[in-house]
């Protein structure tokens, strides 16, 4: 339930308790009012005891933290293997981090963007190589599926990659 709905029905019950204790304490059917004020204590404890929904939105980027087993195939169909690691910036929630991107190397780190699954590799220069691209994750967080190009100033060289969960 949402917290502006649980607020507006929470107000309404506090209203129409108070109603219901104005009458009480002026009319004299107190046997038919106290059933009323005994229903309607019981819907607001009821209503009270929920739990509201405070929690803050997914973090994507908590399901794709980690080390990755990673195949990287360039557009000769060479491929190489390799591990990365995926971590979330610390000051841009829209960021991570990942170590070893195209086996640049344990350290040399490439800034991707995420907007849920979605990856975003903008076009950065790394240890003398501009790189740009993207990736989708997979629904199960346990893939990912990348296509980008490097260049260190001989012209670009198209990969794919895929990432599994190690």
């Amino acid at each position: 339930m949402s917290n502006w709905l649980f607020l507006a029905i929470f107000a309404n019950i506090n209203e129409i308790i108070e109603i219901a204790m104005n009458k009480v304490c002026t009319t004299k059917n107190i046997g038919k009012n106290v059933r009323v004020l005994l229903f309607l204590a019981v819907i607001s404890a009821f209503l009270t005891s929920c739990e509201l929904d405070t929690n803050e939105p997914n973090d994507y980027r908590d399901n794709i933290t980690g080390a990755w087993k990673c195949i990287e195939t360039d557009s000769k169909s060479i491929s190489s293997a390799f591990e990365a690691v995926i971590s979330k910036h610390n000051a841009d929630t829209t960021k991570v981090l990942v170590d070893n991107f195209a086996s640049l190397g344990a350290g040399i780190i490439v800034y991707v963007g995420m907007n849920q699954r979605q990856l975003t590799i903008p076009k950065q220069t790394v240890d003398g190589f501009e790189i740009s691209g993207s990736g989708i994750v997979a629904t199960s967080f346990n893939k990912i599926d990348w296509n980008y190009y490097t260049d260190d100033g001989g012209g670009k060289e198209y990969f794919t990659a895929v990432y599994n969960r190690k």
